[in-house]
Formats: structure tokens, C-alpha cells, sequence
């Protein structure tokens, strides 16, 4: 058997609204994955883009399958959904636009899946480390490194707080199943933490 016969599909969705210098680093570390090429797709949903991103997108040179979703201004819950929906995938990993994977990231979160199934992966968030020395991205890099460290813990008991969707993996029958993410303005920028509501009700998280 070989390599990429055993290893599972994993679809790496990423939604984005008008920060085409910003995705493109991204997509650049999605090139460098340690896992597999050919066990990889890359979904990137543009959310009402107005800038470069749809001209980048498709004069892109990536070494891994990349589909392009174009939808209006739905906001990030819904291009979730949407990348989700189209995924081939047994698993999906759900990225930001501003999240720069280091290159074993995608074969971690696979290795986490594959050791234990029904589980949800959670990865740190951090800015990129040359992307800015403001104050601002220095405070999210301590505190997302500080949780991150939080997270790792052995007796760490999962809250629905815990769930970011920036840096998220799960089995796509686990996401259909509890229904994705809920797209509800009630619940825009805190969709995350509903969803790991449900996730803690179900017994997933």
C-alpha cells in the first residue's frame, strides 16, 4: 500500500474578504506542506472580494489543487459552510487568510485525526511573525501563545471558548452532521464558540 493510498484527504478551507497580499503568503506556506500533495485541496472562498484576490487566484501557480468559490458578502460563517459543501475531503481543515502555516501543520492536524477519530483540532493563531511589530499583533502572539499552552495541558477540560475557528480541523461527516457553522447575525464573530456549543452537546469536543 502505498503512502498516499493510506493517507486521508484533507481539504484546507479558507474564507477571505479583500486581503490579497495576505492570502497569497498563505497559499505560498500551503505549498510547502510536509503531508502529501496529492492527499491536499486547497478551497478558497472569496467573500465579496472588491480588491486583487480573484486576479491573483486564478494566476496562481499552486502545486496542490486549488478551487475557487466566489460569493456576495456573507460573512465568514457562510463561506465556511460553502468551501465545506463543495469539499471532497474526509477531513477538513478551516484556516483564516492571515494564518501562516508552518510546513508540518496540515500533517499534524492529519496525525491528530488519524490517532484518535471524532476529535476536534485546534492549532495556534498567531499573526505572522514578520507581518507587523505593532503592539496590537505582539499582544495577540503572547496571549494565543499563552492559550495555546493552556490548550496543550493534560488536564485541560474543553470549553466551548476554546474553539477558534482560525486554525480548526474536523471530520467532515462530524461537521455535517452537527449542521456547520451557524450564519445567524446574532452570532457573527462569536460563530465559533456556538458551534463549540454544539460540538460539547454532541460529545465530539
Amino acid at each position: 500500500m502505498t503512502e498516499s493510498s493510506r493517507s486521508p484527504v484533507i481539504s484546507v478551507i479558507i474564507p477571505t474578504h479583500n486581503r490579497c497580499a495576505t492570502l497569497k503568503r498563505t497559499l505560498d506556506a500551503l505549498s510547502r506542506q510536509t503531508y502529501p500533495s496529492g492527499q491536499m485541496e486547497i478551497i478558497v472562498v472569496a467573500d465579496g472580494c472588491r480588491d486583487d484576490t480573484l486576479e491573483m487566484l486564478r494566476r496562481y501557480q499552486l502545486s496542490l489543487p486549488l478551487s475557487i468559490i466566489e460569493q456576495e458578502s456573507q460573512g465568514a460563517a457562510a463561506a465556511r459552510n460553502r468551501g465545506a459543501a463543495q469539499a471532497r475531503g474526509s477531513l477538513l481543515l478551516f484556516l483564516d487568510d492571515d494564518v501562516v502555516p508552518r510546513p508540518g501543520l496540515v500533517e499534524a492536524h492529519v496525525a491528530l485525526h488519524c490517532k484518535q477519530c471524532g476529535q476536534v483540532g485546534i492549532g495556534p493563531y498567531l499573526p505572522a511573525e514578520n507581518s507587523s511589530h505593532s503592539y496590537f499583533h505582539s499582544k495577540v502572539r503572547n496571549w494565543w501563545k499563552a492559550k495555546f499552552f493552556e490548550l496543550q495541558q493534560p488536564d485541560h477540560r474543553f470549553s466551548y471558548q476554546d474553539l477558534l475557528s482560525g486554525n480548526l480541523s474536523m471530520e467532515a461527516d462530524t461537521f455535517a452532521r452537527i449542521g456547520g457553522f451557524n450564519t445567524d447575525p446574532i452570532f457573527q464573530a462569536h460563530e465559533d464558540y456556538e458551534l463549540g456549543i454544539r460540538l460539547i452537546k454532541s460529545q465530539v469536543a
